[in-house]
């Protein structure tokens, strides 16, 4: 044989051979080490997260601000331990504080090519009272503050910057800010701000800088390589390549049905999830378990726009667990899908229990609807 043939012949047993390492090189890490499983799969649904949340929107500014809103209507500071693993935790147990309800926005941005930061708030203090994102949009980095439900804005187009807050002589506009008014002040033992605007505002003053936390994860070229790759596949075989993947981590990390019916919600897999959950409560003898999977399942009809089943579940929930932890946050569930149903007089009832208690978020046309005659 011909030394040109045989070089050719071994290019291509070269090339087939790396082309079925790159197609095959998901599954293979999946029984790899459990870290590096983990690692793969929590990748994968944080690209089906924002992927799906920012499906045919375009701009920088739009896709942010959907992302935001998830973060804001999903993450809550309820009274629970403060785990500080990573952001697929706090979305699975649904509770994050405020530098992990930032970070888990600048996760989610980073998976539609949108870079960011933390910033930890000093302004009048020397210790960091107060943590935000601030994303790169449109040319310039942006805050937003997913723990209040705050974006301001400069005008009526433009997300304001760091610069614009610390810097402006007047009140920047930002209905979450306004509606918020209505709840007065926050609880006083909290070692927190009140929503007073003052003293939110105070956290931006000249005194001290603020402290930028830069992510490392591009400089970590294993992690930043795996993290593209995986996001190629999902662009390329969507929702199959998701089930297909997930379904053997279950298998291979021996996932608790419960965590299993999350993981499945997060990843948009709402019909499988909602049986998931269904499963749970009729084997589980775990009061906790029962009560979590009823609020997840009715936050999965809301998620679906399901209104009038989630309030079915929401309103068993409150029923049957009168003092689970979430009840605060079911009615704010209950408030919006009776206003999505446009039965405002409902919504009102709901709400208005909401801010006898101040601790959880308003949503930003909640204004409207108090005042609506």
């Amino acid at each position: 044989m011909r030394p040109k043939i045989k070089r050719n012949i071994r290019i291509l047993c070269i090339t087939i051979i790396v082309l079925v390492v790159i197609f095959f090189a998901p599954f293979i890490m999946l029984f790899g080490p459990p870290r590096l499983r983990n690692y793969v799969h929590k990748e994968l649904v944080y690209k089906v997260i924002a992927t799906k949340l920012t499906r045919g929107i375009k701009s920088d500014k739009e896709k942010a601000l959907e992302l935001f809103d998830y973060v804001h209507t999903h993450l809550f500071p309820i009274k629970a331990d403060v785990i500080d693993k990573h952001p697929l935790n706090d979305m699975i147990r649904g509770i994050a504080w405020c530098d992990q309800q930032a970070n888990t926005v600048i996760t989610l941005a980073r998976k539609v090519h949108i870079k960011g930061h933390l910033i930890f708030l000093r302004g009048y203090d020397k210790i960091s009272h107060h943590s935000i994102c601030n994303l790169y949009i449109d040319g310039k980095y942006r805050v937003l503050d997913p723990y209040h439900g705050f974006v301001f804005f400069t005008d009526g187009r433009n997300i304001a910057s760091f610069e614009d807050i610390q810097n402006s002589d007047v009140k920047i506009k930002s209905e979450q800010f306004d509606a918020i008014q209505i709840f007065g002040k926050a609880d006083p033992a909290t070692y927190f701000t009140t929503y007073e605007p003052a003293a939110y505002f105070r956290l931006y003053e000249k005194t001290y800088e603020p402290v930028i936390f830069r992510s490392n994860y591009q400089k970590d070229l294993k992690r930043f390589l795996l993290a593209k790759l995986i996001n190629f596949y999902y662009a390329i075989f969507g929702d199959a390549f998701l089930i297909f993947i997930q379904e053997i981590y279950f298998k291979l990390a021996h996932t608790d049905l419960f965590i299993k019916a999350r993981l499945k919600h997060l990843s948009f897999r709402f019909n499988s999830a909602i049986i998931d959950y269904d499963y749970v409560m009729k084997t589980t003898q775990d009061n906790f378990i029962k009560s979590e999977s009823i609020f997840f399942k009715g936050q999965a009809f809301w998620d679906r726009r399901y209104y009038n089943n989630s309030i079915l579940e929401l309103q068993k929930l409150l029923k049957e667990f009168p003092e689970t932890r979430w009840k605060e946050i079911a009615l704010f569930y209950l408030g919006n899908s009776y206003e999505s149903n446009r039965e405002f007089d409902k919504a009102k009832f709901y709400y208005s229990k909401i801010a006898q208690k101040c601790q959880t978020p308003a949503p930003a046309n909640l204004m409207k609807l108090i005042n609506r005659p």
